[in-house]
């Protein structure tokens, strides 16, 4: 009744399968390979973000919403005397 499946090979993995669109495969990639495009699939996509959330946390404190919010106006006084001194030593 129907015609079978054509068989094709991953050009990416070498995995043989029969191509039927639905399941997310394409002509050259069998469905895993179009879902992990990016190279890096599960324990090692979450390594690389969890080495760079820890860089990113490295370079600062991390502070509660109330501690946050004084430290930037502590910093936003300190610019204001700092260009206010220019200033007058300007004039």
């Amino acid at each position: 009744m129907f015609a079978p499946e054509p068989i094709y090979t991953c050009q990416d993995c070498g995995r043989r399968y029969a191509y039927n669109y639905r399941r997310g495969h394409s002509k050259h990639q069998c469905n895993s390979c179009r879902t992990n495009r990016g190279g890096l699939e599960g324990r090692h996509m979450r390594q690389k973000l969890k080495g760079q959330m820890i860089a990113e946390l490295d370079k600062c404190v991390p502070l509660c919403m109330n501690c946050d919010a004084e430290e930037h106006d502590r910093a936003e006084e300190a610019r204001d005397t700092a260009s206010q001194a220019s200033l007058s030593q300007c004039t």
